[in-house]
């Protein structure tokens, strides 16, 4: 791209006891068609070698940028703290340990510059078969539906990103949620289909397992509850209140959310995340027949898992 075509990019990966791929991941970085960037490594304050791996790929590009936190912040808190000190145009956040196409920074960039009345876009993912959006435009009514924003593979601008306050501690995780439905009454949601990212699993990590377990179905469900509050006051309860704001979010929705994700985990046997459900839902039901029916399920599950154990059966 041509010089006054050319904004400065802040590129952020996070990592967090993730030693795996490193090398890889941050030579995609390296190697973007894309040269007006900056790119931050931030170690969350790891407690294995995942440090001492950054640091060996410090030194291959001058644009890389490595901190350590000196106490472990969480992600989303790494994140606020991270861009409240740049100066950059756009931000684009880059999954700990996957890849960047080649072309993927700038063809987000110009995107963006020819299409200056959107704020936030997507792209697709190389290693999902199906294509995750079939619309140009991601509209709030898409949003309710469900997160359409893979929070690796996006870019979004700072301005828009400082307007609607930026990702917000409180959720630590689901914030990429909570801040794309802010973003959409502000500014225009695109979603590039081009397969410009490659997610990287690693067994165990948040992004495998966060969509199974009760704190992230409650922080969604939280940030549709508060998205709705906006539309119709212009604020809402966590602005007006801090955590406090939390109070005013019904129980009876997320009964219905958890037990939704109960009944979707029993049928693809996953029976770990189903225990976690059940006791979400065993500390917001006081009916006792439910209680009772609750904790029958529990047992049961808790006995299927032994047995699988035993004869190497996968849960």
């Amino acid at each position: 791209m041509e010089s006054g075509l050319s904004p400065k990019v802040a590129v952020i990966t996070v990592y967090f006891n993730r030693p795996d791929n490193i090398e890889d991941s941050v030579q995609s970085l390296i190697s973007q068609t894309y040269k007006n960037l900056d790119i931050f490594i931030i170690d969350d304050c790891s407690k294995d070698n995942t440090y001492q791996k950054l640091k060996e790929v410090e030194g291959k590009d001058r644009r890389i940028k490595l901190y350590q936190n000196e106490r472990n912040k969480g992600f989303t808190k790494t994140l606020i703290d991270t861009i409240s000190t740049l100066d950059a145009k756009y931000i684009a956040i880059h999954g700990a340990g996957d890849i960047s196409m080649p072309t993927r920074i700038e063809e987000q960039v110009r995107y963006l510059e020819d299409n200056p009345e959107v704020g936030v876009l997507s792209t697709d993912i190389v290693n999902i078969t199906k294509r995750r959006f079939k619309k140009k435009e991601i509209t709030l009514k898409d949003l309710l539906k469900g997160n359409l924003v893979r929070h690796s593979a996006v870019m979004f601008k700072l301005e828009d990103y400082i307007k609607v306050g930026g990702y917000r501690s409180f959720f630590t995780t689901r914030q990429d949620r909570d801040l794309w439905l802010r973003m959409s009454l502000i500014t225009k949601i695109h979603y590039l289909p081009r397969k410009l990212c490659e997610l990287i699993d690693i067994e165990g990590s948040v992004s495998q397992t966060s969509s199974k377990t009760a704190i992230p179905i409650h922080l969604s469900g939280f940030a549709v509850f508060l998205i709705k509050e906006r539309v119709i006051y212009n604020t809402d309860s966590l602005d007006l209140f801090g955590e406090k704001g939390a109070l005013f979010y019904c129980p009876k929705r997320s009964n219905k959310l958890i037990f939704n994700y109960l009944v979707r985990n029993l049928y693809n046997r996953n029976f770990k995340p189903s225990i976690e459900n059940i006791d979400a839902l065993l500390k917001i039901n006081t009916n006792f027949f439910m209680i009772f029916f609750l904790r029958t399920m529990k047992s049961f599950l808790n006995l299927l898992l032994v047995t699988s154990k035993r004869f190497n059966l996968k849960t």
